[in-house]
């Protein structure tokens, strides 16, 4: 018997909003498929509300620790293996301790003040583009990435390159195109 290639999972997009014209025939074809990950992996994709609510309700489909039983967005962010809030006892207290330093009141007030700084020049540099401007190119993008990068250590004239390079991996893009 041969083997059946899987569909890739098609995660490119041209429109960051809507799905790919790839997505909606795959969905066309029912809310279950088999799929290959851009990573290579397969999996499930479940596109269909009430067969994705059966499925991350359902402790057979679950793996250990995720997603939780009790589903809700937060429990399945929080609920994830290697979330300081999915582990207990002695494992918490040591992931705790590692990030700890991090979330001092001074080390929080600061980043506060980078990101109203990063935030104030993103606006001005929305407002100075010709109208209506692109929200997602010149605020709700670079944002997270330039917060990021700040919280990384990285040089801020880096800061372009960096957000270069979220953006191949958030969008799954690099120079030949669309995986």
């Amino acid at each position: 018997m041969s083997e059946q290639r899987l569909p890739m999972l098609p995660m490119w997009r041209v429109d960051h909003i809507e799905p790919s014209p790839e997505m909606l025939a795959l969905r066309a074809n029912g809310p279950i498929h088999r799929v290959r990950f851009p990573s290579g992996g397969e999996g499930w994709w479940v596109t269909g509300y009430d067969e994705a609510k059966a499925v991350l309700s359902d402790a057979a489909f679950r793996p250990a620790g995720m997603p939780p039983a009790e589903f809700t967005p937060a429990t399945v962010i929080l609920g994830s293996p290697g979330w300081l809030g999915s582990h207990e006892g002695s494992e918490h207290a040591r992931l705790r301790r590692i990030v700890a330093p991090a979330f001092s009141s001074g080390r929080v007030k600061l980043l506060a003040q980078q990101v109203e700084a990063i935030a104030a020049e993103l606006f001005e540099t929305l407002a100075a583009q010709p109208q209506p401007a692109d929200l997602r190119r010149h605020l709700s993008f670079p944002l997270p990435a330039m917060v990021i990068s700040a919280l990384m250590g990285v040089l801020y004239e880096d800061h372009a390159f960096f957000a270069g390079l979220s953006d191949k991996v958030m969008t799954h893009q690099h120079e030949s195109g669309p995986r």
